[in-house]
Order: structure tokens, then sequence, then C-alpha cells
């Protein structure tokens, strides 16, 4: 049995249980009920989904040192139920707001195996069904197009080798509008979504039949060799070869190169600054060039500020300070000075030698190896 599982790359059946789920990841452990086999434990970015719903996976199998062997999902797609107690405990799985077991049986009782499909297309039937009033109505229809464009985006964007991670990354990016968006520019990805690089994007493009020297790809392409530039320290990059660079990026001829810099400019994506006599121009991403303009304001500000720091006045209050310290050295190094000082520290000792000795006869009264206070005067005179 196990090197049958072990061959398979592709299996359908339905979630027994959720073991574990994490949607930030996302990552899922579930039990998948495969016919013909025993229950198999599926693992991977499968999310969302709900115990009751049947799913497609492809992948591999793994044998994990503490948990066995498991199948590593890499792509999956729902199935539609086609049975009626599919279609129920599908409902009723709490994967829909509003819908528990109870409105779900209703449901499918009213419409039967059209249930999905008048969720889909007519929700507004809902209201035909007894007990689910507008209040319930409106939050089950919400939710379940909710649901249903999380699926749609994971369906449409795995079929162009997205994993489930960075397509539920893009999802929420762009929300119910992400086939659309993608469709229209797919590069918006590169730009918007963290994690989604130009050479990915390049990919979808060329399934969607956008490849060459098209415009949207030209450019995309530029502000991918400009990010480039960018990591490694440069705010520009002279025009020469930044047509260059993007023309071998793109394997297209510099001159489609020079139309896609000048819409870009226009569009305000990027800055060109037109150079000497002897000098290219330089091409900056907008960014860095506003903010190359705001610290070179920055410091045009503080030469122009006149300090606020009296230089004479400081250097007279120096002075003072060292000429007290002169001072306090001189009286210190002075015989009479001396004197004094080493009379008060004599004086500081009897007084702290008669401190300590009635501290010691508070804590031991009648205590005779103690010294008297007459003994203790008469040893500090002779010291």
């Amino acid at each position: 049995m196990t090197e049958t599982l072990r061959e398979r790359s592709l299996l359908q059946g339905t979630i027994t249980r959720i073991t574990y789920q994490n949607p930030e990841a996302p990552y899922t452990v579930a039990r998948l009920q495969v016919d013909g086999l025993e229950q198999v434990t599926v693992v991977g970015g499968i999310f969302p989904v709900s115990e009751g719903e049947e799913i497609k996976v492809s992948g591999s199998w793994k044998t994990h040192p503490r948990y066995g062997l498991q199948f590593q999902a890499e792509q999956w797609e729902k199935i539609e139920p086609a049975t009626l107690e599919g279609i129920e405990k599908y409902l009723g799985s709490g994967l829909i707001k509003g819908i528990g077991p109870t409105y779900a049986r209703r449901l499918v009782s009213a419409f039967g195996l059209e249930t999905l499909k008048v969720l889909s297309e007519e929700p507004q039937r809902v209201l035909e069904v007894s007990g689910i009033g507008r209040t319930r109505a409106q939050k089950i229809i919400v939710a379940w197009q909710d649901q249903r464009g999380v699926q749609d985006v994971m369906v449409f964007l795995q079929g162009h080798s997205v994993g489930s991670a960075l397509s539920l990354r893009i999802y929420r990016a762009f929300g119910a509008e992400t086939v659309a968006r993608v469709k229209e520019n797919p590069y918006c990805l590169a730009e918007e979504v963290y994690g989604v690089g130009f050479v990915l994007a390049d990919r979808i493009a060329a399934t969607l039949g956008i490849s060459g020297d098209f415009p949207l790809r030209v450019q995309a392409g530029l502000l991918h060799v400009l990010r480039k530039f960018s990591d490694d320290g440069h705010c520009y990059v002279p025009l020469t070869p930044l047509k260059a660079n993007a023309a071998a990026l793109l394997t297209v001829e510099e001159d489609t190169v020079e139309p896609a810099i000048e819409k870009l400019a226009v569009e305000g994506k990027l800055v060109v600054e037109e150079g000497g006599d002897d000098e290219d121009s330089r091409v900056y991403p907008r960014e860095l060039y506003d903010a190359e303009r705001r610290v070179a304001a920055a410091i045009r500000r503080l030469l122009a500020t006149p300090s606020g720091l009296r230089v004479s006045g400081f250097k007279s209050l120096r002075v003072k300070e060292v000429e007290r310290g002169e001072n306090r050295k001189s009286k210190i190094q002075n015989p009479k000075s001396q004197e004094t000082v080493s009379r008060r520290l004599a004086s500081g000792n009897r007084r702290g030698n008669f401190v300590r000795l009635r501290a010691s006869q508070r804590a031991h009264p009648g205590n005779g190896n103690f010294y008297n206070q007459s003994e203790i005067c008469r040893s500090s005179r002779r010291r």
C-alpha cells in the first residue's frame, strides 16, 4: 500500500478533519478520504478549506520523522459537491457566515442540487427559505461572494504556477478585482505585491499572450532594471547603460526602450534629468529623485541658517571654570589650608569613633569587651 501511495502525484477526496490550519501562512494539515484508499494526511498551503469539502491536490509524498507518511500538496483546487449530502455538509461546515447545519438543511431542501448555483447566480432567492430574513440573507450573500472570490482567485493563479501562499497574498492585495487586474496588467503584481518579482510576473504575462516588445512588458522591464541598480546603492542610472540592460533583459532592440522611458516619465514613475554637453542623461526612480531633492534642500537650509552658538562666550566661560579650578588647587597646596584640613579630618575621626561606640553599646549593653567613652577619646588624642 505504501509503495502505491508513493507513486501517486494526484489525489482527490473529501476532507474529513482539519487537524491544523494557519490562515496567515497559509498552512493546513488535514485528513483526506480518497476513494478506494484509507484516509491520508495532506499538508501544505490549502486555504481556505473546511471539513466536508472535496478537493483535488497534486504534489508528492514524504515521510515525516514524527507523523509518518504525508502528502505534500503543491497545487490544489476545490471540487463542487455533487450530492445533496455533500452540499448540505459543505454549507453547514461553518465556512459561510450565516449558514449553519440547520439553514444548510433548509437551503438544500428548498433548492436541491441547484443550491450552489442559486447562491452564485440568484442569491436573493435565499429569502424564499423559511426562517431567513433580509439581515441573514445579506450576511449569507456577502460571505458566499467573498468565499467564492477567494476560490476563483486561487484557481486562476495556481493555473499560472503561483503557489498557494503567494496566491493568498495577491488576493489580500487586490481582493475581488484580482483576476481582472492581473489580466489587464500582470506586471502590477511586481509593482504592488511584496514577494512577486518581474520574472514571475513576466511568466504569467506570457501565458496571457504578452511577450516580446509589448509596451507593458518593456515598461515593467525598465522599472525592474532601475530597482536592481537602486538595490546596489545607485540613485540614478545613465540613460545609455539603462537602455542596454533593459534590452538585454527583455531580448528586444534598444530602440523599443526609448518610448517606454518617455511613457513612464509622463506617468511620473521615473524622472529623466538632462545631462551636459558631454554627459549622459540621468534616469531616476521617482521616489529616489524626490528623496534626493529633499536631502539637498535640508542641507541648503542648514548652511543658510546662522548658528545660535556664541563661541566667544563659551570660551570665556571655559576660562573662568579653569581659573576656579586653579584657585581651588592653590588653596589646597597652601600650608595653612593643609593644616586646617588635617585638623578637620582628625576631628571627624573622633566623632566617628564616638558614634560607633554608642551604636555598639546600644546593640550590646553591659558588654565589658568594649572601651568606654573616655578611653576612646584618649586613644584618639594619642593618635
